[in-house]
């Protein structure tokens, strides 16, 4: 289960952009996990799921993790608004290091957008 959250320093950067959907786990003060409903929390955890589909309805940017037939793995994000294609093709070996990988790549884009206005 726990592969299905995103690492604490990506909820720390999505927090900074406005994350704010209902996540069914986060962190104490102390850097402790837990469950909600638990008032004492001070930042959720989004599913990797949760955080990829934010960034979709949020900011238009779609991202999938592509198998390339040669047992690497690769991501791609583009703006469903222009459908310009704006990553580059990275590969990796294993799925999660590409989904993380992704991940951080969408932080980045948003960031510089926000820097740039």
């Amino acid at each position: 289960m726990e592969k299905e959250f995103i690492p604490n320093e990506q909820s720390l950067d999505l927090k900074g952009l406005g994350f704010d959907a209902p996540c069914i786990r986060g962190w104490y003060e102390d850097g402790g996990i837990w469950y909600h409903p638990d008032s004492d929390i001070i930042l959720d955890n989004p599913t990797f799921s949760q955080a990829f589909r934010w960034f979709r309805e949020k900011y238009c940017l779609n991202s999938f993790i592509v198998d390339s037939k040669s047992y690497d793995w690769y991501f791609n994000i583009n703006d469903m608004q222009t459908d310009d294609v704006i990553s580059e093709v990275l590969y990796f070996k294993k799925y999660e290091e590409a989904e993380l990988e992704c991940l951080k790549k969408l932080i980045e884009i948003v960031k510089n957008k926000k820097e740039s206005v």
